[in-house]
């Protein structure tokens, strides 16, 4: 027979995130299945750990387990802390609909570079699998894999995740002061346009699908005030390019 583990206390060598609905410095908070299951299961904590809870919207629920066993869980809250909101400018990320998988990935991996709002597109060069691809089912996986990533990267403020639209919905109509569109023919690299001026409310960057933007596409958006540029001398992924495009954003508005 192999040996038993003792339950691990994680308490002292990180802050251990479970999602929550709010709460009050007070109140038990009751978790979630797949938190209890994480907890208990996987963590191997028992009541009286402490845990941080967190609801996506500024705010954390520091706290002690009051309950929590393989069935049910309950959190009792300490106090409510208020986390303030990233700077301006709102960082969007507009992916075009790629394989169900490498769209995840990019949702994920977004939510950890800390971009705000993520606007799927279903753009001309979409395949008709992926242009499917926004169904109600597949959007509440897209919210949890958003909402495991901000527990995993201690982000407090949620990535918004908008319903998908066409490609020429967006691109004819920037929501933003300042709008990219990464498009491998271009010259110049992205943002090389850029100039240091009054900081926007919004930067919107766009991103083909695997096939590229159309060449009406690209019209439409050149004639909206998009600024196009490519990423570098070799032929990106679509999922890669999404990245390197949110990366190059970050950079400038929000990593310095």
């Amino acid at each position: 027979m192999g040996r038993k583990t003792a339950p691990q206390d994680l308490t002292h060598s990180r802050t251990i995130r479970v999602f929550v609905e709010g709460g009050a410095a007070g109140q038990e908070v009751r978790l979630g299945v797949e938190e209890v299951r994480h907890l208990f299961r996987v963590l191997r904590l028992r009541a009286g750990a402490r845990v941080t809870g967190f609801d996506g919207e500024g705010r954390e629920f520091p706290g002690v387990l009051s309950a929590l066993d393989a069935h049910t869980g309950r959190l009792r809250v300490t106090q409510v802390v208020t986390v303030p909101p990233p700077e301006l400018p709102e960082i969007c990320l507009a992916p075009a609909l790629i394989r169900p998988d490498a769209l995840e990935w990019v949702i994920q991996k977004a939510t950890e570079l800390g971009a705000d709002r993520l606007l799927p597109l279903v753009a001309d060069h979409c395949s008709r699998a992926d242009a499917r691809d926004g169904s109600p089912r597949r959007r509440m996986r897209w919210e949890r894999i958003a909402r495991e990533s901000l527990k995993q990267c201690c982000r407090n403020h949620r990535l918004q995740i908008a319903e998908p639209v066409s490609s020429r919905e967006l691109l004819g109509n920037p929501p933003g002061s300042e709008a990219w569109l990464c498009h491998p023919a271009e010259a110049e690299p992205l943002l090389a346009a850029a100039v240091e001026e009054q900081r926007p409310m919004r930067v919107v960057v766009a991103v083909g699908p695997e096939g590229g933007w159309s060449e009406e596409e690209v019209r439409i958006a050149r004639a909206a005030g998009f600024r196009p540029g490519h990423l570098g001398r070799y032929v990106l992924r679509a999922e890669t390019a999404a990245l390197a495009a949110l990366s190059l954003v970050m950079s400038r508005w929000r990593w310095r």
